[in-house]
């Protein structure tokens, strides 16, 4: 009697935490304007509506654009919100139901002990406030080393800064793939030379590699695809909504 007691006040217990959980699901709108009001999960957003607009109902591919937009997004608390938040009308559920063919590469890639792409691992960093900060100024202090000439102690003190944040721990093991729009390797061991003094022909030296970025044409931090990307006032969210409108009627 005391054990079928306690099955009982177990079951009760999971189906309170349940309902509870459903309960906190905010609704999709309020989740989609609460994201668009931080720049890391704003820009994040609308890398997502630019990347995922190809999707369709009931397919079995996920683009790769649409892969790195969703893991962006889903890096932030916000993102997480507006992932899990509950639709209030069709249009609102299909568009989460095309979604879906992405799920198990989003789930792989945002574990942390999954190496990603340089590419993957800086959208990351740039979703978030702090992190894609640190990764402006490292940008901006670190020219000469990008070029293989010195490694400042302006340079190397963002370095340290930026390996600090969270959201750059991907950054730290993050492969080179070939189709970074700069010289990834090139950058790589010119920051374990050069700032390290670390060498491949080195048996004892360790890889120290971090981060890979545009060293080239701006001070400001850039996303691929993306030329400011940050929503920054109310106007900004009026046009970010009628854009998602516009895409979800298509």
């Amino acid at each position: 009697m005391a054990l079928n007691f306690n099955i009982a006040l177990l079951l009760l217990v999971l189906l309170l935490i349940l309902l509870c959980n459903y309960c906190m699901a905010i609704p999709c709108e309020d989740a989609r304007l609460k994201c668009a009001y931080r720049d890391g999960c704003g820009m994040a957003l609308h890398n997502y509506l630019l990347g995922c607009t190809s999707l369709e109902l009931k397919s079995d591919f996920c683009p790769e654009q649409c892969q790195h937009a969703l893991i962006a997004l889903t890096s932030t608390n916000e993102g997480k919100e507006l992932m899990k938040c509950e639709c209030g009308d069709n249009m609102c559920r299909e568009t989460k139901a095309r979604v879906e063919v992405c799920r198990p590469q989003v789930i792989r890639a945002t574990r942390a002990e999954t190496v990603v792409s340089c590419e993957v691992a800086q959208w990351i960093c740039s979703a978030d406030t702090l992190c894609s900060t640190a990764l402006m100024y490292y940008n901006m202090n670190c020219r000469s080393m990008f070029a293989g000439r010195k490694c400042s102690p302006r340079c190397k003190n963002s370095i340290e800064i930026l390996r600090r944040q969270e959201k750059a721990a991907k950054l730290d093991s993050c492969v080179c793939n070939g189709r970074e729009d700069y010289n990834c390797n090139t950058i790589r061991t010119n920051m374990e030379s050069l700032c390290f003094n670390k060498h491949k022909n080195n048996p004892f030296s360790t890889s120290t590699s971090i981060i890979t970025s545009n060293p080239i044409e701006t001070n400001e931090l850039e996303v691929k695809s993306i030329n400011s990307g940050f929503i920054r006032s109310p106007l900004d969210i009026v046009q970010l909504t009628i854009y998602v409108s516009i895409i979800l009627i298509r």
